[in-house]
């Protein structure tokens, strides 16, 4: 038997252990270490001693057994704790070193509910307002001394899925979460009903009583209007699609309120695709929505609109290229690291007891921009 084999069964007591099957605890380590069957909890191993090359990962009920102590002694001894006599304190730690035990630091952490990580939860990086909020949340969690595991689930239910049961592990103490383009939440069930800190960013979820930051649409929506009105827009066609998300549903209702106090003539996507025509509105007529892309599908598909260039546009967050034929484009900025810092702000002082969060907090919009 190799030394060091025979020093580690030589520290064991030559009595049966009160922890299991009533086998010789010495033996078994002979036993292992020759490459024969080890009895431990949950069955035979037929794995090599790690002092030979392999074996099953060693838990606190392997250094329970050799040492003969209480699974919480090991658990106490290998935390530190003052409550356990050093000399069983140093046998312990011993025997934990010589076979290799790694301690499992998601389980521990969940338990103590000391983890100084948590995650952010975003659909996708190459939209830059989703890497400014990611950016400036890390940043933030830096200056409070955590850190921030960054997952993506690029609009796909599966990946969605999938990193929400990853979330179980424990290995972050919370988590930030930009849901958008998934519509199937049921994942996030379990975490919030185990009171797992969740903090929502930009689109908040009308079934879960979650803190949730985002825009305050409602009065960016009508500094939009004024801005298109102020370049001279005279009628409106509000693109904003209801079934997509609660923002855009909100967006929506905040533009044709805004435009019904004015008096200003309007028509919706629903209803031009339902029939209304556009030849009565007056022009220059503005074209809104959240996204570029939105409204270029809208324009390809109305030819002679783009045609004519008799048009403003206001959306969100940017415009790339070119606006022409339009004559102005204006763009409500959102204020993406005030977003991400409250977020931030909100989420730590969940994790650290304090708690208290509004069910929802709107962040005004940073400006609007015109080009043309």
């Amino acid at each position: 038997m190799p030394d060091s084999v025979a020093s580690l069964a030589k520290s064991c007591r030559p009595h049966r252990s009160r922890h299991g099957s009533g086998e010789w605890i010495g033996s078994g380590i002979a036993k292992l270490c020759m490459g024969e069957n080890f009895l431990v909890a949950g069955g035979n191993r037929n794995e090599s001693c790690p002092l030979m090359g392999k074996f099953a990962a060693a838990t606190l009920i392997d250094i329970a057994r050799i040492c003969d102590v209480n699974i919480s002694t090991v658990s106490r001894a290998l935390s530190d704790d003052p409550r356990v006599h050093p000399n069983t304190k140093k046998r312990i730690a011993q025997t934990a070193k010589r076979l290799g035990y790694r301690p499992n630091l998601a389980a521990r952490m969940l338990r103590a509910r000391t983890s100084r990580f948590f995650w952010f939860i975003a659909p996708d990086l190459r939209n830059p307002v989703d890497g400014d909020m990611v950016e400036e949340a890390a940043l933030a969690a830096a200056e409070r001394e955590y850190d921030v595991m960054v997952s993506l689930h690029l609009g796909k239910q599966k990946v969605f899925d999938r990193i929400m049961t990853a979330m179980h592990s424990g290995l972050a103490g919370g988590a930030i979460i930009n849901r958008r383009d998934i519509d199937d939440l049921s994942a996030l069930h379990g975490l919030v009903s185990r009171d797992f800190p969740i903090v929502l960013v930009d689109v908040p979820i009308d079934s879960m009583n979650l803190p949730t930051v985002t825009t305050d649409d409602a009065n960016a929506c009508a500094e939009l209007v004024d801005a298109c009105v102020k370049a001279g827009a005279k009628s409106f066609v509000v693109l904003f699609n209801p079934a997509y998300n609660l923002v855009d549903r909100r967006r929506l209702d905040s533009v044709l309120s805004a435009l019904s106090q004015q008096g200003i003539p309007h028509l919706t996507g629903d209803q031009i695709a339902a029939g209304s025509s556009l030849s009565a509105l007056p022009r220059p007529l503005a074209l809104v929505e959240s996204h570029q892309v939105a409204i270029e599908k809208f324009l390809a598909a109305t030819p002679r609109i783009a045609a004519g260039g008799d048009y403003l546009i206001g959306c969100y967050d940017q415009w790339q290229g070119s606006i022409h034929p339009a004559k102005r484009v204006l763009v409500a900025v959102q204020d993406c690291k005030g977003i991400a810092r409250r977020t931030v702000q909100i989420l730590v002082d969940l994790l650290e007891g304090r708690g208290g969060a509004d069910a929802e907090v709107e962040i005004p919009i940073l400006k609007i921009l015109s080009a043309g």
